[in-house]
C-alpha cells in the first residue's frame, strides 16, 4: 500500500466518523426535546411578553418620529440634537424589526419545541 492510498483511506475513515459524529449530536437533542414534556406556561408567558415588547417598541417608534418631525418642522433644535432625534428613531425602528421578526418566526419555534397552536388562539 503506498503513502498516498493510505491517506486517502485515512481521510475518508475520517470524514466517516465526522458525520456520524455529527449525525449523533443532531439527533440527540431532537430526541430529548420529544421526550421532555413542552411547559405550557413558559411558552404562553413568552408568546405575551414578545407581544407586549412589540406592541411597547411600535409606541416608542410612534413617539419618536413624531417628535422628530416636529423638530424638523420648528427647526428646533438643530444640529447634534437633531441628529440625536434621529439616531434613537433609526435604533428604535431598527429593534421593532428585530422583535416583529422574532415574534413572526416564534409559533415554529414553539411549534418545534412540542407547544400546541391551541395555546396561543385566545391570548390576541
Amino acid at each position: 500500500m503506498t503513502l498516498d492510498r493510505f491517506f486517502k483511506r485515512t481521510e475518508r475513515l475520517l470524514a466517516g466518523t465526522a458525520l456520524v459524529a455529527l449525525v449523533l449530536a443532531c439527533a440527540a437533542p431532537a430526541a430529548l426535546a420529544q421526550d421532555e414534556e413542552p411547559d405550557r406556561d413558559y411558552w404562553v408567558s413568552r408568546y405575551e411578553k414578545l407581544v407586549s415588547e412589540v406592541e411597547g417598541l411600535r409606541s416608542k417608534v410612534d413617539t419618536l418620529k413624531l417628535n422628530y418631525t416636529r423638530a424638523r418642522t420648528r427647526n428646533y433644535p438643530r444640529g447634534e440634537a437633531l441628529k440625536e432625534l434621529e439616531a434613537d428613531r433609526d435604533k428604535a425602528i431598527t429593534e421593532l424589526a428585530e422583535k416583529e421578526a422574532e415574534l413572526e418566526e416564534f409559533p415554529e419555534e414553539a411549534r418545534r419545541a412540542g407547544a400546541l397552536p391551541g395555546w396561543f388562539r385566545d391570548l390576541d
